[in-house]
């Protein structure tokens, strides 16, 4: 049961990386196509 705890925490901490991740990833994104494109109409 110990093993199964241990492993379970490990899939919610990698789950709540993987979401800063991503928020982190469309954040840079967003700065980069304002960059390009100099226009933020397209979010």
């Amino acid at each position: 049961m110990n093993a199964y705890n241990h492993n379970f925490k490990l899939m919610i901490i990698g789950q709540i990386i993987s979401l800063f991740g991503n928020a982190i990833l469309r954040f840079s994104l967003s700065l980069y196509v304002l960059k390009v494109s100099g226009s933020a109409s397209i979010f």
